[in-house]
This record gives C-alpha cells, sequence and structure tokens, in this order.
C-alpha cells in the first residue's frame, strides 16, 4: 500500500517538470523543415545522377550492338530507317513489311525502329509509322541486345530512366515547337528511347534525297568517320534531342536550346561512332561543337564550302 505523502511528492515532481512551450516546437519544426530543404536537393540530385549512369550504360551496349552489328553483318552500313535486310553484293533492301522491296516506304519513317519493340499504342496518327508495323524481332541491334524480343516486348536497355518526352520528327521532316515533356514517354510510344542519327543527310553537298539514298551515304558516312575521327561523329543520342537539332546549322541559326531529360538545361547523351558515350551540354542549335558534330564531314564551313 503506497504513502499518501509519497504520492504527494510525486505528483508534486511531475506538475513542476517543465513542458514544451509554443515557441519551443516552432523552434524544432522550423530545423527539421531546414534539414529537409537541405537533403532533398541532394537525394534528387543523387537520384537523377543515377539516372544519367544508367543511361550512359544504356548507350554504351548501344555502343557494343553497334560494333557487333558492322562487324557480323559484313555490309558495312547501319539500319538508319527500318530496313531489316541488305545484301552488299546486290544492294538490295528489304523493307518491313515488304519482301526484296527497293521502293521508297509507304509508311512514315522514324529513326527508332532501329531497335526496341512495336508499340501498342496505335492512333490515326500512328498507324502507319514504323514503330506500330515493326515488330522486335526484325529490328536489326535487338539481335544483340535481346535476342528474346519478339513483337512488342520490351528491350530493356532501350529504356532511358529519364524519359519525359515523345516528340517525333519523322526522318526528312522538321517540327516548330517541340515540347520538353508529354504524356507519353519515347518508350511507351515508339517502343525506344534513343534515335539513330539522320541529319548528316541535311549536309549541303546532299541536295534533295530519299529515304533509299541514305544507305549509301550513310555507308559513306561510316567510311569518312573511321579512325580518329570516329571519338567525334554521333550516332545515337535521347529521343529528346532530335527535335531539338532539326533545322540546325553551323551558324546555330535553326536549331534551339532545350531542357535535358536529366535535368540539366541542354545536357544530354550522344553515343559517338567509336562506342563512347557522353552526357554533358551539347549547343543543339548547331551540328558540330567541341569534339562532336552530327554531320559526317568534319570541313564544312559557314560558307557552305569545304
Amino acid at each position: 500500500m503506497s504513502h499518501p505523502v509519497s504520492e504527494r511528492m510525486n505528483c508534486a515532481e511531475r506538475q513542476s517538470r517543465p513542458a514544451f512551450t509554443l515557441i519551443e516546437l516552432l523552434i524544432v519544426i522550423a530545423i527539421i523543415a531546414l534539414l529537409i530543404s537541405i537533403l532533398l536537393p541532394a537525394l534528387s540530385a543523387a537520384r537523377e545522377e543515377g539516372r544519367r549512369v544508367m543511361c550512359m550504360s544504356n548507350m554504351r551496349s548501344i555502343g557494343t550492338a553497334m560494333e557487333q552489328y558492322l562487324g557480323n553483318e559484313e555490309q558495312n552500313n547501319l539500319p538508319w530507317t527500318y530496313v531489316y535486310s541488305y545484301n552488299p553484293q546486290t544492294h538490295q533492301l528489304r523493307f518491313w513489311p515488304g519482301d526484296g522491296e527497293t521502293t521508297q516506304p509507304t509508311g512514315v519513317v522514324t529513326s527508332y525502329s532501329w531497335g526496341g519493340a512495336r508499340t501498342t499504342i496505335r492512333t490515326n496518327q500512328t498507324m502507319r509509322w514504323d514503330v506500330t508495323t515493326t515488330p522486335a524481332e526484325v529490328r536489326p541491334f535487338n539481335k544483340y541486345l535481346d535476342e528474346s524480343a519478339v513483337d512488342t516486348k520490351d528491350v530493356k536497355q532501350l529504356s532511358c530512366p529519364g524519359d519525359r518526352s515523345s516528340e517525333v520528327v519523322t526522318v526528312g521532316e522538321s517540327i516548330n515547337n517541340p515540347q520538353p515533356e508529354s504524356a507519353k514517354t519515347s518508350f511507351e510510344l515508339l517502343g525506344n528511347s534513343y534515335s539513330i542519327n539522320w541529319f548528316f543527310m541535311e549536309e549541303p553537298d546532299i541536295g534533295q534525297w530519299t529515304i533509299l539514298d541514305m544507305f549509301e551515304h550513310g555507308k559513306r558516312a561510316l567510311q569518312l568517320n573511321r579512325g580518329a575521327k570516329s571519338s567525334e561523329w554521333v550516332v545515337f543520342y535521347e529521343n529528346e534531342v532530335e527535335p531539338l537539332f532539326s533545322g540546325a546549322t553551323l551558324a546555330g541559326a535553326g536549331g534551339r536550346l532545350g531542357p535535358g531529360w536529366h535535368r540539366r538545361f541542354s545536357n544530354h547523351t550522344f553515343l559517338f561512332l567509336d562506342g563512347h558515350a557522353e552526357c554533358r551540354f551539347f549547343d543543339t542549335r548547331n551540328v558540330k561543337g567541341p569534339g562532336w558534330r552530327i554531320w559526317r564531314k568534319w570541313t564544312w564551313y559557314s560558307d557552305g564550302g569545304v
């Protein structure tokens, strides 16, 4: 049985303990908020850095596939459009879904169907695009990226973790007002987050051209850029870059700058012919810059001469 005096003393002690004042609570809350404001940007930056690292890893995988394709297909060329067979002796091209066709494709040709999966997102606009008609098993690079890829099966190495837009520039066309973000990612809408460079066809000496011309000029571009020049010629980039390059010139008059997928202004990931990848600032108003170019020649000057 407890003593009444002892109970009174314990009660008095409890009552005499100081409680948190409102000011003290506000100070604690302010300190917590300050810590959160300091930590959140660091956590966000770390998350974005992880996405950049993964994107670079994807690009290196594409670079390895490119090396294997060029070495194993014995054609010294790349699949600039959705061709899935090329005979180096007869120069015969076979387009999906044709069999031995060498005429201009009738569907819309994009720069995405060299790899990845056939998208299941079909609209009236995209119904005849190559990305909705070309299944994964006939996309040339999939053989070296994921041999199990069939029809609409995703190829994970072709999904950029920073993918936030799906603005499409069909080969040979241009776009006026590209949007930095879209409801669908490129991987969702196109089956691929990465584009193959076709802007070398815009060089002044080529003039008017068709899709089929890309293969002969593409082969020549590869020959020109072997050796020391291979480290500066861009072959692949994130899809967001393509609409930015639309209309780019040596003088920087036609292209545009834009936010990168990795939350740094005009920072993009490029893959070069020698297989190395870079994620840094690129001035996409121009067709060339320090250590890089999308045109096949390195001797063009602003007056159009070589």
